[in-house]
């Protein structure tokens, strides 16, 4: 079989299959009564099993709901491609071993302020970071965990280097 004939399905499997995404969408914007007869993941199901478990931090009398990321695949996913974060929210980025871990905002689409925290909890140091910049942002020693917020939370808020985020280490 010539190179040509074996890639030809291929293409077509390619060509067709945003027509079935597409199909799959627009019967999701109907009643939400409807059944899924598309054969195709529940995409709101799947949100709902791919959600991250949500914690109530509190750091000088402000309560946070922090998303907490736990795993390789969580933590790479971070907050990329999401347009807003709600008032009070953020990810609590959690590690097995402490270590010197560095975030960067490619694919992040709103500006964030990130608090790198010791195995107390305590920030030892804070970054503002822009939307979709590659820049590396490393703590100054090894952290057990990071906190994402809304960028300018941490001033507006009175929270600074050397204050506690108590329920990181839970």
């Amino acid at each position: 079989m010539s190179l040509h004939a074996r890639l030809l399905p291929v293409a077509l499997a390619i060509a067709i299959a945003p027509l079935g995404v597409c199909a799959h969408a627009s019967d999701q914007a109907g009643s939400s009564n409807q059944a899924n007869t598309t054969g195709q993941p529940d995409k709101n199901r799947q949100q709902d099993e791919n959600a991250l478990p949500v914690r109530t931090l509190k750091v000088r009398g402000h309560a946070i709901e922090a998303e907490v990321a736990s795993t390789d695949a969580q933590r790479e996913q971070g907050l990329m491609y999401r347009t807003d974060m709600p008032a009070d929210h953020g990810m609590l980025f959690v590690f097995e071993q402490p270590a010197l871990y560095c975030f960067w905002m490619k694919n992040t689409l709103i500006p964030l302020s990130l608090a790198f925290l010791d195995d107390r909890g305590r920030i030892i140091s804070l970054a503002d970071m822009q939307p979709r910049d590659e820049y590396s942002h490393c703590p100054p020693g090894p952290v057990f965990r990071a906190l994402e917020m809304n960028q300018g939370w941490f001033d507006r808020h009175g929270v600074g280097i050397g204050d506690v985020i108590e329920g990181t280490a839970e």
